[in-house]
Formats: C-alpha cells, structure tokens, sequence
C-alpha cells in the first residue's frame, strides 16, 4: 500500500512544474539518541557540516532528485504520527527506513547508501556511490594531488638508491 501511494505521489511531483535546480533529499540517524531526520538540501557539504555527520550523526542514505522538495513534504506528512514534538526528528523503525530507501533508490537521480541499508540484490541499472558526493571534492584537489605526486617522488627516490 504505502509503494502505491508513493508512486502516485511521485507521478503527480512529474507533473508539477517546479524550480528546475536540484537538490538532495537525506536520511541521518542521530547517534546520540535514535532518532532519524529526513530533510532536503542544496549544498549537502555544508549542511552535513553543520549537523555534525560524523560525530552526532551518520547519513543512511541521500538522494539528488528535482523533486526534494515535494518528496520531504510527502514523506513529513506520511510519518507524521512517529514525529517527534517539537523537532525535525522522527522515531522510525527499521521497517520504515528500508521502506523510505527502497523508495527513493529507484527515482533518484545520484544516491549515497550506507552499506546496511542497502538493497542486497541490485540490478545493473542501478549505481550506488562508495564515497559519500559531499565528500568526493576532498579526493579531487589539488591538496590530495599534490599529496600523491610527492608521495610518488620520495618512493621512486628510495626505490631508485
């Protein structure tokens, strides 16, 4: 039942003519006290930042879709009875999560999943980034090349003595 709302949901959100920059869905679990926060996001590097992912937090999955904004409404007002008062925290079970995953993977168009949560059997039309994206421009710098080419130079120098 809750996949042929979704999907009727997700239909509808093709049809609107909406603001065409897209923009991240996510799924972080507080460590410190269980609870899950499903929000939206432009700039994912600077907002997983600032809600502390990592220590306080950790990202179960996110997903850049043009719809995010309309796909979080859906999804507030789908677990609105597991809200927690007076925050943007839900009290979701496992059940729930899966089911907001299994959701999302199949209508997004970039996706990080943590490695639990994610589908055991997966389809070759389906691809999962390893890296978190709001981390790959670490692995892209000039900072990281640099770190690698001299790296390179001092293993030749002492391979080459």
């Amino acid at each position: 039942m809750p996949s042929e709302l979704f999907a009727a949901f997700l239909n509808q959100c093709l049809m609107i003519d909406i603001e065409h920059k897209p923009g991240y869905l996510y799924l972080l679990r507080d460590t410190m006290f269980g609870g899950y926060k499903l929000g939206i996001t432009t700039s994912p590097t600077a907002r997983f930042k600032a809600l502390a992912v990592g220590t306080k937090t950790e990202i179960i999955g996110y997903w850049q879709h043009d719809n995010y904004r309309e796909l979080e409404k859906h999804f507030h007002k789908f677990y609105a009875a597991v809200r927690v008062p007076q925050s943007e925290y839900f009290k979701l079970s496992a059940e729930m999560v899966q089911t907001i995953v299994n959701q999302m993977y199949s209508s997004a168009i970039t996706q990080y999943l943590a490695p639990e949560v994610r589908p055991k059997f997966v389809g070759s039309s389906f691809r999962f980034v390893d890296t978190p994206p709001h981390i790959q421009d670490e692995y892209a710098g000039w900072r990281y090349f640099s770190l690698l080419v001299i790296t390179a130079a001092v293993v030749y120098l002492l391979t080459s003595f």
